[in-house]
């Protein structure tokens, strides 16, 4: 396994094996991006559920008011209760989108953390010996801050939908926003780690004479 990966990193960058890749990662990386859309949907859960909570204050009320009114408030109950069924089963959707996303961005974030950026240390190594690659690093930060703009967009609609849940006491508010939200940080910190790690890299002046 050692000796293809030498052979591959002394093919360098413009092997069609490579670019191929590459190629994969991008089109990864561009759909990964497309799949965010949950930002609108949230915004339209939070005015279904201030919808809901409005009719239901205002008619308590008002059936306090006039008594005469009390013959429909059983049809309001369950005009009502719909609404909370939707709404519930409209972020439970939302909820297995954000998973989709966050399943599809953690096979991303493992290629670039634990093949991506490997290679292109061994490239860099290779180059402080004098090897003919290219030790660009202007694809690693493309595809690194893509991802980390996805993972942070789906870790603050994913607050947005716990603010929710805690704001209009949500029947469905369930530990597992939570989880998806500890999910998202764990890929967040990992890609970033990884961004930011510097290893030294074999110098000339350290080679024999």
């Amino acid at each position: 396994m050692t000796t293809m990966a030498n052979n591959d990193s002394h093919k360098g960058c413009g092997s069609p094996a490579v670019q191929q890749k590459w190629k994969e990662l991008d089109r990864g990386v561009n759909e990964l991006k497309r799949q965010i859309s949950v930002k609108k949907e949230v915004k339209s859960l939070e005015l279904l559920n201030e919808n809901l909570d409005y009719v239901q204050k205002t008619w308590q009320n008002k059936v306090e008011q006039d008594s005469g009114l009390a013959q429909s408030n059983a049809a309001v109950k369950e005009g009502c209760l719909k609404q909370a069924n939707f709404i519930m089963q409209t972020k439970e959707m939302m909820l297995q989108q954000i998973v989709n996303i966050l399943n599809r961005a953690e096979q991303i974030v493992a290629a670039l953390t634990d093949v991506e950026l490997p290679e292109w240390k061994r490239r860099q190594q290779l180059a402080c010996i004098g090897g003919p690659v290219d030790t660009s690093l202007d694809h690693l930060e493309e595809w690194f801050t893509a991802v980390a703009d996805v993972l942070i967009q789906v870790n603050q609609e994913l607050q947005k939908l716990q603010d929710q849940s805690k704001k209009y006491n949500s029947p469905d508010a369930s530990s597992f926003p939570g989880e998806t939200e500890n999910f998202t940080l764990s890929l967040l910190t990992k890609l970033l780690a990884n961004a930011l790690v510097v290893e030294k890299q074999p110098v000339m002046s350290s080679l024999p004479q």
